[in-house]
């Protein structure tokens, strides 16, 4: 339980970040913001960053497919999150963090566009325990906190490769 709770707040330290590096707030109900020391930092952030701008065009051409006021509705919003959250494990799980990171920054962006940033809470979050429990747990059973270094230069890594 210890490493789920560490990934959902990583995961939301990261959003909480390059939301706020955008110019937008928000602040999640039950893992409010701290410190960015303890499994985030703000390179891993800024390279999530760097990578969301570089698939921009396809992040708006997969979600132009679907109209707006279809696609912000909660439960197809819900469906549109777990589906790309799935997309994003095609490959490697530190890779697949990685995408999803900057796949959540990309539909919470989407959802302020929209002046629908609650659905941030109704969507986003419920994915990120989803992925946990699907995907990850496996990876981080028996490990210590050299994961989350490892997590950072996968994620430069990426970043550099494309």
């Amino acid at each position: 339980m210890r490493h789920r709770s560490a990934f959902i707040k990583f995961v939301y330290d990261t959003l909480t970040y390059c939301l706020d590096v955008v110019g937008l707030r928000w602040v999640p109900k039950d893992y409010p913001p701290g410190l960015y020391r303890d499994y985030f930092n703000k390179e891993y952030g800024d390279y999530v960053l760097i990578y969301r701008n570089a698939h921009d065009e396809t992040y708006r051409n997969f979600i132009r497919r679907v109209p707006h006021r279809i696609l912000l509705q909660e439960i197809t919003l819900l469906q549109y999150v777990q589906n790309g959250a799935n997309l994003c494990f095609d490959g490697s799980l530190m890779e697949g963090i990685f995408m999803l990171c900057a796949f959540l920054v990309d539909t919470s962006i989407f959802c302020f566009r929209y002046h629908r940033s609650h659905l941030i809470e109704i969507s986003v979050c419920p994915c990120v325990g989803f992925v946990y429990d699907l995907y990850l747990e496996p990876m981080f059973k028996d490990r210590d906190q050299r994961i989350w270094a490892h997590i950072l230069i996968k994620s430069i890594e990426i970043v550099k490769n494309e």
